[in-house]
């Protein structure tokens, strides 16, 4: 088990990964503003999905839901 573990953790200079690995630039200029805009069309979604529902149920009328049943 051991052995396993030892060979399972293996480290990116042992293998020379390391040189590859810091040449490339990691940078890609992402916005952060991306995320703000991401979660603000989220909860626009959560809020139209519930307010959409709340209104219908509430409109609704109970005798045509005890109809169905």
């Amino acid at each position: 088990m051991v052995i396993c573990f030892r060979v399972c953790q293996f480290d990116p200079k042992q293998l020379g990964f390391y040189e590859c690995w810091s040449a490339t630039n990691n940078n890609s200029g992402f916005a952060w503003i991306v995320f703000i805009y991401a979660g603000l069309a989220g909860l626009l979604v959560a809020f139209g999905t519930v307010s959409y529902h709340s209104l219908k149920a509430a409109t609704s009328n109970p005798v045509d839901s005890l109809k169905d049943q």
